[in-house]
């Protein structure tokens, strides 16, 4: 027990008692100051537990709200939402264990601190006053009382010795509830500060305690150990990327790639050192379109244009779906040439569009673009031209169809004399020169372009050959002497594929191939439809099917449809390029359609012995051995294929990189479990 003011010899007024007074003042004022701070401290400390309660409570919001976000490019390896639900529901649990330890804490630790604090604040600031304003009447009354002299009444007297009575009566109970209390402070000051530390201590143990037992439960155990596997895997997965992606080496062929790309674009040297002349007809791109602004004045505006069919749309840059900017199809006469003094900033060409075709109460209207360099803008200009049958390529081929059959022989052998001397230029100028004016096609014709073939599927028969092929595209050749369809196969082949290369086609269409031996055809079925009947060739219409260097394209060699003016039906065929989905090869389907053929010979043995209708099935390996035909595109497809390399490693390095950072959402989350985990076997063994 500590010291004590004995309450006794309060009545007796002694330099010892009032000194031992003073102590016992001086001792409350600072334990008076201590016991603020330490409410001070529990106070902020309670603050910042609840302020913990209320940032875990959102933390299980956010996190379980992830199966609620929409993610473009959401990935199904790891199942997430499952994952953020079990962390989130974690969290809550969490957060009510930290509730019921802040109920402790308030009442087995704020409340006694409280309580001793006001104790001590109506000593320091009430009673001690008190006591000092009695003592000092109980001074002023006995000083009074001495002052009187013997000549004063016993009235007098008599009233002075009253009031001293009185003050010393109001000061003695003061002193003794004063000193009493202060004694109190002094003998129960261990409990009334150390018990409340006591009580945190137990909360903490109880708390740590349900901590440890919820996390040693079974099913948490196997859903963090998981989440651990799934994090090594990732981790895993990412350094191989990273170890076979070589960054340094793909940075160098993307900054070469970069610059080449750069040079043909914009060296001034390049651009006009080469022919511009092609017979694309699709493009997509950025172009600046001159528009018309407000008060007289015109504004390059800049808009994504692209082609779509014989159309061509624009859209803004911001802009999700496209609209209609002129229907190429419907405007006779419509043509695209370089804009020369028109306007005064470069790679200008103007679109010109007669009257009638859009609005038939305006006249001819011009359409001012600008592309990015020359290349692009002589690009733009012959898909145009293309699309509206003004290129001069094909002006030049329609002019030599009217002049007839005659013609066109004289021009062939002018060509002929002139490059006879290198091969590989004349095959080159010979396959170009021939396809060069017809349009690939990309999607099939309609039945009604052949309706005088009529084909019943529900009829017919088990012995058909059937393989699931993807049709790729078709163009038209030209060819005269039989000897070298073949040679004119495999470069119709190369001038679609490098046209689906340079335009990004990727999609195409997917149908059954049927070879039917009873009706002596081969038609090409919808997928999904079989009673959809996308194309008819009769047995006497296919001349022939070759195979290329890959191993499941394929070309099929028909007599076209229909021949334009002044040429006949053997001179224009028809070359379409499929290639197979499922296990067959190209060259099944080859010896399919060749089996075909040979049991129509046998059948038409009596036949015109001068029509070409047996199916050959040329090897594209043999082809590529043969001195007549030099694969002159291999250097261009070549630079074609870098380029894809190094574009799909940039795309699987960004889409890895944001794979990983996707997924690191559950090492965060667990991270944080475990933490938790770790915090309760601590304290655990601490406890």
């Amino acid at each position: 027990m500590g010291k004590q003011i004995p309450l006794e010899d309060l009545m007796s007024d002694t330099p010892q008692q009032r000194n031992l007074m003073r102590l016992f003042e001086e001792d409350t004022y600072n334990l008076r100051i201590w016991g603020h701070k330490l409410s001070t401290a529990i106070e902020e400390w309670c603050h910042a537990q609840k302020l913990i309660l209320k940032a875990t409570a959102g933390l299980a919001s956010v996190v379980m709200s992830y199966g609620e976000q929409k993610f473009p490019l959401e990935e199904t390896a790891y199942d997430i939402p499952a994952i953020t639900n079990r962390l989130a529901q974690t969290f809550n649990e969490i957060n009510g264990w930290m509730e019921v330890f802040m109920q402790q804490i308030e009442c087995c630790v704020q409340y006694p601190v409280r309580k001793i604090n006001d104790e001590l604040d109506n000593l320091v600031e009430v009673l001690r006053p008190d006591v000092a304003s009695a003592f000092s009447n109980l001074a002023e009354a006995e000083d009074k009382f001495l002052k009187l002299s013997k000549k004063d009444t016993a009235r007098k007297i008599e009233d002075a010795s009253h009031d001293v009575f009185l003050a010393k009566t109001q000061y003695n109970k003061l002193a003794m509830d004063y000193c009493g209390r202060m004694n109190v402070v002094q003998t129960n000051r261990y409990i009334q500060f150390i018990e409340p530390m006591l009580a945190m201590m137990y909360a903490y143990k109880s708390l740590f305690n349900v901590g440890h037992d919820a996390f040693r439960s079974e099913f948490l155990t196997s859903f963090l150990t998981q989440a651990q596997q799934q994090m090594q895997e990732i981790d895993k997965n990412s350094e191989d990327i990273k170890r076979s992606a070589k960054a340094a080496d793909l940075s160098q062929n993307l900054i070469g790639t970069l610059k080449a790309e750069h040079d043909l674009c914009y060296d001034e040297s390049l651009m006009f050192s080469q022919p511009h002349l092609s017979d694309a007809v699709q493009k997509q791109g950025y172009l600046r379109i001159k528009l018309k602004g407000s008060f007289f004045m015109s504004n390059w505006e800049k808009y994504f244009v692209y082609t779509q069919g014989a159309s061509l749309m624009w859209q803004k840059p911001d802009q999700l779906i496209g609209s209609l900017m002129i229907d190429l199809s419907s405007a006779p006469g419509c043509s695209a040439e370089v804009a020369k003094d028109q306007v005064e900033r470069r790679f200008v060409f103007n679109i010109t569009v007669q009257g009638g075709c859009e609005n038939r109460n305006e006249g001819e209207k011009k359409w001012y673009l600008q592309a990015r360099n020359a290349v692009d803008m002589h690009e733009w200009i012959d898909v145009i031209n293309n699309l509206t049958g003004t290129h001069p390529k094909m002006q030049e081929k329609k002019e030599t169809s009217i002049a007839g059959e005659e013609t066109f022989e004289v021009k062939k052998n002018a060509t002929t004399d002139k490059f006879m001397n290198d091969e590989k230029i004349f095959s080159e100028h010979e396959s170009s020169d021939l396809t060069l004016g017809q349009p690939i096609q990309f999607d099939f014709l309609s039945l009604s372009s052949t309706p005088d073939i009529h084909v019943n599927v529900n009829e017919l028969s088990n012995d058909v050959d059937k393989f699931e092929v993807r049709f790729l595209g078709s163009v038209e050749v030209l060819c005269e002497e039989k000897k070298k369809v073949s040679t004119l196969v495999q470069s119709a082949i190369e001038r679609v594929l490098n046209a689906r290369k340079t335009h990004s086609i990727s999609e195409s269409i997917l149908c059954v191939m049927v070879i039917c031996n009873k009706s002596k055809n081969v038609m090409l079925l919808d997928h999904e439809k079989e009673d959809d009947i996308k194309a008819v060739f009769p047995i006497s219409d296919v001349l022939c099917s070759t195979t290329y260097s890959d191993e499941r394209i394929f070309a099929l060699v028909t007599k076209a449809q229909s021949a334009e003016e002044g040429l006949s039906n053997d001179s224009l065929l028809k070359c379409s390029i499929l290639s197979t989905i499922d296990t067959s090869e190209a060259s099944d389907v080859c010896r399919a359609l060749e089996k075909m053929s040979i049991t129509n010979n046998s059948e038409m043995k009596n036949g015109d012995g001068n029509q070409l209708n047996l199916i050959t099935n040329v090897d594209a390996d043999q082809l590529n051995d043969s001195p007549d035909l030099e694969d002159t595109s291999v250097p261009m497809r070549k630079c074609g294929e870098d380029a894809l390399e190094h574009a799909y490693a940039g795309v699987k390095r960004y889409s890895s990189g944001r794979a990983a950072a996707q997924h690191l959402v559950i090492p965060i989350l667990s991270s944080i479990i475990l933490l938790y985990v770790t915090r309760c076997n601590l304290a655990r063994v601490v406890h």
